[in-house]
């Protein structure tokens, strides 16, 4: 490779001494100008099918000023240069770095999603709580009392009994439906031999209302002396007041040959209507207010008798009636409810 560099460098020079026979004159004695051409040789280090590359520079010399280079130390001797410090290749740790990153990337990324759309449930946890009680049995005697025995000194005091009323509004609401007025129907036989009047037998009275009995009436035979008479339920035939007939609006003649009829008063017949009535929230709401009014009369009486080296028991076993002027589902637009209690106390 030496002998090939150094026949390119003789190459170069005579094409160059060629340029300059032909292109520059020689200088002569008469001119201060001199030209000089300077060479450099620099050798890379490149690939082995690379062939070695010689540069070159051409220096021109004017007559203001000039330029003077001193050949190099390669140069003068023609010894080839050394070569170029390779550079050292990369490792292989950024790549390991990097693809441990993009899988840790990964891997957030994953968790991330399942967590956001995973199902999730919230769990409560409620300790079990449990109230123990305990119950002592002490009994009261009047005189010699026996701890040992359970048994504590104390008396009875008077039974009192108190009584309190409380008037309230009636708040439930009833619906009747239209009534037919109902009544009596006798029927009086003056054959000596008996007659049947079937049940539904309509009969019409003075003012036009009709009636309808309920019953079948088997009349008695009569006598000389008296009428075979019998009485069977009736109702008017329409709903409403104008079924309510007084006594004797039906009388004479009627159904069968010596057959005759009389009737009683009719009543219950009226429209359909809404009325108010008393309901059992009215009632308790009445007891309740007077409990916690009769309570407090009553332990104030029963302290009256407690002495002060005594304690009074509470609570204070009582017996209530309760008692209102009308029932359930009766109608009234207001409900007086009397409650009474009676207390025996001890200390």
């Amino acid at each position: 490779m030496h002998e090939h560099l150094q026949q390119e460098i003789k190459e170069i020079l005579e094409h160059l001494d060629a340029q300059t026979d032909t292109a520059i004159p020689l200088p002569d004695e008469s001119q201060q100008g001199t030209e000089v051409i300077d060479v450099f040789i620099v050798r890379r280090q490149v690939e082995e099918s690379e062939p070695p590359t010689v540069e070159s520079t051409l220096a021109d010399t004017s007559d203001e000023q000039e330029t003077h280079a001193a050949p190099t130390e390669q140069e003068t001797t023609g010894l080839p240069l050394p070569p170029l410090p390779r550079k050292a290749p990369r490792g292989a740790l950024p790549f390991v770095i990097g693809a441990f990153c993009l899988l840790l990337a990964v891997a957030l990324g994953t968790v991330t999603f399942l967590t956001m759309f995973s199902p999730s449930a919230t769990v409560t946890i409620i300790p079990i709580s449990t109230r123990i009680t305990t119950t002592r049995t002490i009994t009261i005697v009047s005189s010699n009392a026996n701890a040992a025995q359970q048994q504590v000194p104390g008396r009875l005091l008077d039974t009192i009994t108190l009584s309190q009323a409380q008037t309230v509004p009636t708040t439930g609401i009833g619906h009747q439906q239209a009534q037919a007025a109902h009544g009596l129907i006798t029927f009086y036989n003056a054959l000596p031999a008996p007659q049947t009047i079937p049940s539904g037998e309509l009969l019409t009275g003075a003012d036009g209302v009709e009636v309808v009995t309920l019953q079948e009436a088997a009349i008695p035979a009569g006598t000389l002396a008296t009428n075979g008479q019998v009485t069977v339920p009736a109702q008017a035939v329409n709903v409403g007041p104008g079924g309510n007939i007084a006594a004797g609006d039906i009388y004479g003649k009627c159904c069968h040959d010596d057959v005759f009829v009389s009737n009683d008063p009719f009543r219950g017949g009226q429209d359909a209507r809404s009325y108010q009535m008393v309901t059992q929230q009215n009632i308790d709401s009445a007891v309740s207010s007077i409990k916690a009014s009769l309570d407090q009369s009553v332990q104030a009486a029963l302290r009256q008798q407690v002495q002060p080296n005594e304690t009074l028991v509470t609570p204070i076993p009582c017996f209530s009636t309760v008692t209102p002027d009308h029932k359930t589902g009766e109608e009234a637009s207001h409900v007086q409810v009397t409650v009474s209690e009676t207390c025996t106390g001890e200390v």
